[in-house]
């Protein structure tokens, strides 16, 4: 494997992390020959990461959580019933796949849930109650 790289997920990269103090970077391995879309949604209750990972069963996708930093990774493997017919055109990606992403500290890693369906893995991490906006009440 090559050397990870940390990318931002923001448009304007570094820059826009250190302003607006996100936290949350994404890192990942040049050498892999696939790389799962990630979308990252921020509510004032959670945080969803939502991978699309079409064509792989449930138990090809591994998740794991180790010191604020989410790895997804997996392995699409090429069908081996295939016909001794010629390809014309051949686009799809077969091989292992890494993704890792450093969380922010404002999430809640040990109520994190983990879901798949129809080629999308779903991980939300609920925030912190110290985190959450909440309203205090005028006496």
């Amino acid at each position: 494997m090559g050397k990870a790289m940390t990318r931002s997920l923001f448009p304007f990269g570094p820059v826009w992390d250190e302003f607006f103090g996100t936290g949350l970077n994404v890192l990942q391995d040049k050498a892999t020959s696939l790389r799962p879309a990630i979308d990252v949604e921020e509510t004032d209750d959670a945080l969803k990461i939502t991978v699309e990972v079409p064509g792989l069963e449930k138990d090809a996708v591994d998740v794991s959580l180790e010191d604020g930093q989410l790895t997804i990774s997996g392995e699409k493997k090429e069908s081996t019933e295939r016909d001794e017919a010629n390809f014309h055109v051949r686009e799809r990606r077969y091989g292992r796949f890494q993704r890792t992403l450093t969380l922010p500290s404002s999430v809640d890693t040990t109520k994190a849930d983990a879901r798949y369906e129809n080629g999308l893995l779903v991980i939300t991490f609920p925030k912190s109650d110290e985190v959450k906006p909440r309203r205090l009440e005028v006496k």
